[in-house]
């Protein structure tokens, strides 16, 4: 059974008329003919009711067929679908796109592109920018993009990720601050403080930062002064002394005056720092050859 004859018998079935059917193949008659019969006799069934065929020139499905023509349908798009996706993996085989969220540090993203231009200068890398951490993985859910750079934790089983930076979690102070003198800060400590927030649906993990504090008995909700959409007003508002910020501590605060960033601890009988995981991640199913090279490489 070929593709070609179950075409064949879907625009017959359509057309109900094998003159016309054959026009629109482009295809004589009694090709066609020979066709269809040799596709019921590799099925052993008949497809159009023989009789009005024989007798009156009429074309009519079998109960058979018209059950024939629903499963053919179904075959016939998943084939061109293969074939469509073949052909988008085929273009962009030396295309890798990848993702970040709006609040990454431009550090890490200038240094994992530059990693993959060294290492693969045959690829065209597509850079794609999303609002939040969240959006990055749904960006590689719906597979438009083929690695995304993020921060832990993973929303969904289908996606893996590595670890690329181990970070944890520091606060940033005015320098004129009375907590900017001390070597490291428990978490318990900061209750009370105003605080200065990257606008909730940017922020990266503001929801993880609020149940830590929520487990060390106090929330900020009632104490945000300020909420902003960039690193440098939070810094800027911070070094005034409006409030304090929480910041993961790969943050370079060597061009802003008048801060400081101490490291945020879990308190107990060996306080513990917060750990905040910088990753790439990817889709486990379909890892093409080239996503996995790239992984390994930066990894």
């Amino acid at each position: 059974m070929e593709l070609r004859q179950l075409r064949y018998f879907v625009e017959v079935a359509r057309e109900l008329h094998f003159g016309r059917a054959a026009e629109k193949l482009f295809i004589s008659q009694s090709a066609l003919s020979q066709q269809i019969q040799l596709l019921e006799e590799e099925i052993g069934v008949d497809l159009f009711v023989r009789t009005l065929r024989l007798k009156q020139r009429k074309v009519e499905l079998t109960e058979v067929g018209e059950q024939f023509l629903i499963d053919v349908v179904a075959i016939l798009k998943q084939s061109e679908m293969a074939l469509e996706n073949a052909r988008s993996l085929g273009q962009r085989k030396n295309e890798l796109r990848v993702g970040f969220f709006k609040l990454a540090f431009r550090e890490w993203i200038v240094e994992i592109i530059h990693t993959i231009a060294r290492h693969f200068p045959e690829v065209e890398v597509k850079i794609i920018e999303y609002p939040t951490v969240e959006s990055v993985q749904d960006g590689l859910l719906e597979q438009k993009i083929d690695l995304g750079m993020m921060l832990l934790p993973l929303k969904d089983e289908a996606l893996a990720s590595q670890v690329y930076k181990n970070d944890y979690l520091s606060v940033i102070l005015s320098e004129h601050h009375p907590l900017a003198t001390a070597d490291h800060i428990l978490l318990e400590e900061l209750k009370d403080q105003k605080w200065v927030v990257i606008n909730k649906p940017l922020h990266p993990f503001y929801d993880y930062i609020e149940r830590l504090c929520q487990k060390a008995g106090f929330s900020r909700e009632s104490h945000i002064v300020q909420e902003v959409s960039s690193h440098e007003m939070l810094c800027s508002l911070v070094s005034l002394d409006i409030g304090i910020a929480f910041m993961p501590s790969l943050f370079d605060l060597s061009k802003e005056p008048g801060l400081v960033a101490r490291k945020v601890l879990r308190s107990g009988a060996s306080p513990t720092e917060i750990e905040v995981n910088h990753a790439i991640a990817w889709r486990k199913r379909q890892l093409s050859p080239l996503v996995k090279a790239v992984v390994n490489t930066i990894g």
